[in-house]
C-alpha cells in the first residue's frame, strides 16, 4: 500500500511538472503578460509574473517577507530595511518587485544587485512550487500593472529557470530531504546528547544557532553556507530526535507610524522582527 501510494505521488508530481512546463512554453510562444498562480492542497499560493513571455518575478507562500528581507540582506546589505519605500498598492503580490524597480531607478540598488536578487527569488519560489504545488492557473488581470512598472530588471527564460529548479529539487530529494522544507526552523531539543557527538567548538556554535528563530534558508544565509550541505549535516540529528525542524511564521509588516516626513520622502515600513532570516 505504501509503495503504491509513493508511485501515485511520483506520477502526480511528474504530471504537474509537465503541466507547468507546458504552461511556461505556451506563455513564451504567445508572449503572455500576466501571472501564473501555483497552488497546493493546503491553501498555499505562489505567483509567477511574465512580461511578453519572459519571467520577471516570483513570490508567495510561507515566508514571502522573510525571503524578501533575507535576500535584501544578502544582495543589498547597505540598505536600511526600516526605510524602504512603499509603492502604491502595497498589499499587491508585486509589492516587492515594485520596490526593487524603484530602488534601481533611484540608484540605491545597482542593476547587478537587483538582478541577483530576482534570480534567487525566482529560484526559491520555483523550488517550493516543485516541492508543494499541485496545480496552476494563469491570469492576465495584472497585465496593465506589470507593463506600468516599465523596463524589467531582468528577463528570464521560463524553461531554463524551471530546469535549474528541477535540478535543485532532485539534489534535495537525493540528499534524503524530501520530507523537509527549507522554510522549517531547526531547534535543539537535547543539548546534552548533541554535546556527546560533537567537538566542543562545533557544539558551542550550533547550540547558539539552533534556537528556532531562523529557517534553514535563514541559517544558511547567516553562516554563508550551502543550503543542501547544511541541511544534510543536520538530518542525522533530526532522525535521532536531538534536533527538531519546526514551522515558523512569516514576518509581519507594520504600517508606518505618523511622522513629519514630507510627501516626497519615502515612508518607512520596518519588519516586525528585529532579525531577518
Amino acid at each position: 500500500m505504501v509503495e503504491s501510494s509513493l508511485v501515485y505521488q511520483t506520477e502526480t508530481h511528474h504530471t504537474f511538472i509537465h503541466q507547468l512546463l507546458e504552461c511556461f512554453t505556451i506563455n513564451q510562444k504567445s508572449q503572455f503578460t500576466g501571472k501564473v498562480l501555483a497552488y497546493s492542497h493546503t491553501g498555499q499560493q505562489w505567483a509567477i509574473y511574465f512580461l511578453f513571455g519572459r519571467l520577471i518575478w516570483a513570490c508567495g507562500s510561507h515566508h514571502r517577507f522573510r525571503r524578501w528581507f533575507r535576500l535584501l540582506s544578502i544582495h543589498a546589505p547597505h540598505l536600511n530595511h526600516a526605510h524602504l519605500p512603499i509603492p502604491d498598492g502595497a498589499a499587491s503580490r508585486l509589492w516587492e518587485y515594485s520596490v526593487l524597480c524603484l530602488l534601481a531607478r533611484q540608484q540605491r540598488l545597482s542593476i547587478e544587485q537587483a538582478t541577483a536578487l530576482v534570480r534567487q527569488a525566482v529560484s526559491e519560489v520555483l523550488f517550493e512550487i516543485l516541492q508543494e504545488a499541485e496545480g496552476v492557473q494563469k491570469s492576465d488581470h495584472c497585465a496593465r500593472r506589470i507593463k506600468k512598472l516599465g523596463e524589467p530588471i531582468v528577463v528570464l527564460r521560463p524553461g531554463q529557470c524551471l530546469h535549474i529548479a528541477q535540478q535543485e529539487w532532485h539534489q534535495w530529494r537525493q540528499g534524503g530531504l524530501i520530507s523537509y522544507s527549507p522554510n522549517l526552523s531547526p531547534i535543539l531539543r537535547y543539548p546534552e546528547k548533541l554535546e556527546q557527538q560533537l567537538s566542543p567548538a562545533i557544539y558551542t556554535k550550533l547550540s547558539t544557532l539552533l534556537t528556532g528563530r531562523r529557517s534553514l534558508r535563514g541559517l544558511t544565509a547567516h553562516l554563508n553556507m550551502d543550503l543542501l550541505s547544511l541541511s544534510k549535516s543536520l538530518i542525522p540529528f533530526v532522525n535521532q530526535g536531538i534536533i527538531a525542524l519546526n514551522p515558523i511564521p512569516d514576518l509581519i509588516l507594520q504600517a508606518p507610524k505618523p511622522s513629519n516626513l514630507k510627501p516626497s520622502q519615502p515612508s518607512p515600513i520596518p519588519p516586525k522582527a528585529d532579525k531577518v532570516d
